[in-house]
């Protein structure tokens, strides 16, 4: 649901070598829910270990020609929107002794179907930790099997996969066989340090020509592309979607006292009589999680581009962008995949929408009579799985002035409440003149529709309303109802 995608490193290629390329639109945050977009220039870096500099929507991958990545694991700081700093654990792109900074969470790996993968972990915490990469088979670690590690003393299970001694590098590989969408997570005492941060996303994509129709645009069939394939190894039509309308949602959450008794161990300033918390196990206080994230990011700042720079170590926003279904000039829909990295399920919904379930632990659903996509009006994404949906949204009633006005008068403008994101117009495309005092952010006429988390719970900062696990939906006014004066950047 974007219109763009930065990749660091080396350009992504799709089936039959054709160039990935995205356009981006940059945003300022002014406040809590001031957006102005400008257009800049996707510009792919060298090698996996610089930061992204410029800034955008949607899915934003790290990629390599080799599929070689090198991340190290290590502790930052994150802000959150109430003005509380927390102290962080995350995997990240190369070593901070050659600049790579702090990012919170860890890169998004973006490989293709069959590439044989490797991740050298370097590991600069003050314990082991470790790769799980639940979904893939026949995983390495320094070349041979990854195997659980069992403390030979007490007989615990301490790690679900081989694990990396403080200041020691280990390889993990495997071939990335089937497409769709991973998590990839520490296995070591993951109680604790999945919820420090120590997760992110694989995404495989597939090596299958996706099926345009003939009448379409050439600019339609250039984006059209396929999340999975059918058994017989051809495009499966239900997860056919824009390469320019993808988003990625990494949903989790934070108990920020954990966090605190952490930063007091590994910085030395305990109280006095204190016990000192680097494991799960030694944490004596019941788990409570204050702070619900989509990307490592609560809302307002989720809905800040990719890279901004006011949030240096939480590279990711989640704003996304659509419009309206057209089946001759728009008829491809926004790809979204979700990982969940909580403990609890988060039952994601899209307001006033609903989603086509695809696929579940990069497993496409299927029925008797081929595809077996669900219509859903909240994603329930649960602990350590991935769901990946479909979204289009449909201008239902093609509101406009002359041919089809809304069946109501407008309000008097001394009762009206207008807010911030509104054009001064139901009508999509329109923009009137809002009352004094009124800062509109709107561009060109564009609805924003509200994608959140229905446990009302997990859509607050620290039990504050509309905050939390909440971003926006853009619904972009297609080229013929845009007023020439207001025309959006899209």
């Amino acid at each position: 649901m974007t219109n763009a995608n930065n990749t660091s490193g080396d350009t992504m290629s799709q089936a039959g070598g054709r160039a990935r390329r995205r356009r981006t639109k940059g945003a300022l945050l002014v406040g809590a829910l001031a957006l102005t977009t400008t257009v800049t220039a996707v510009v792919p870096l060298p090698g996996v270990s610089h930061a992204d500099v410029s800034e955008s929507e949607g899915i934003q991958c790290t990629t390599n020609a080799t599929a070689t990545f090198d991340v190290e694991a290590r502790d930052g700081w994150i802000s959150v929107p109430d003005g509380n700093s927390i102290y962080a654990w995350s995997y990240s792109r190369g070593a901070q002794a050659t600049g790579a900074p702090f990012q919170f969470p860890g890169p998004v790996l973006c490989v293709n179907e069959g590439d044989n993968v490797t991740i050298n972990l370097h590991n600069t915490l003050p314990v082991p930790t470790s790769i799980e990469l639940p979904g893939f088979e026949d995983v390495k670690a320094g070349g041979v099997a990854a195997q659980p590690v069992v403390d030979v003393g007490t007989g615990d299970l301490t790690s679900l996969t081989t694990a990396v001694a403080p200041g020691a590098t280990l390889a993990y590989t495997f071939k990335a066989a089937r497409p769709g969408t991973y998590a990839y997570r520490s296995g070591t005492d993951p109680q604790l340090q999945v919820q420090m941060g120590l997760f992110s996303s694989i995404v495989v994509r597939a090596r299958v020509a996706a099926i345009v129709d003939p009448s379409w645009p050439q600019a339609v069939k250039d984006a059209t592309a396929c999340a999975y394939k059918t058994a017989a190894g051809t495009c499966e039509l239900s997860s056919r979607y824009d390469i320019n309308h993808e988003n990625l949602l990494m949903l989790s959450e934070i108990d920020p006292e954990l966090h605190n008794e952490v930063d007091a161990t590994v910085h030395g300033t305990l109280p006095a009589g204190a016990s000192p918390v680097l494991t799960y196990a030694q944490y004596g206080k019941p788990y409570a999680p204050h702070y619900y994230m989509i990307n490592g990011r609560s809302f307002p700042d989720t809905i800040a581009p990719n890279n901004a720079p006011w949030l240096p170590a939480q590279p990711y926003g989640s704003l996304s962008h659509v419009a309206p279904y057209d089946a001759a000039t728009n008829p491809l829909d926004a790809l979204i995949r979700y990982v969940g990295f909580g403990v609890t399920s988060y039952p994601f919904h899209p307001h006033s929408n609903h989603e086509n379930v695809i696929a579940t632990d990069a497993q496409l659903m299927v029925s008797g009579a081929g595809s077996g996509e669900e219509e859903k009006f909240a994603i329930m994404v649960n602990p350590g799985s991935t769901v990946d949906a479909t979204f289009r949204w449909t201008n239902i009633d093609q509101y406009s002035e002359a041919a089809n006005p809304v069946p109501a008068p407008y309000s008097n403008s001394l009762n009206l409440t207008e807010g911030d994101l509104w054009s001064g117009s139901p009508y999509l495309g329109t923009s009137n003149q809002l009352n004094p005092g009124i800062n509109g952010k709107t561009q060109c006429g564009e609805y924003y529709h509200v994608a959140h988390s229905h446990d009302l719970s997990q859509a607050t900062n620290y039990g504050a309303s509309f905050g939390g696990m909440l971003t926006l939906i853009r619904v972009e006014p297609p080229d013929n109802l845009q007023d020439p004066a207001h025309k959006c950047n899209f």
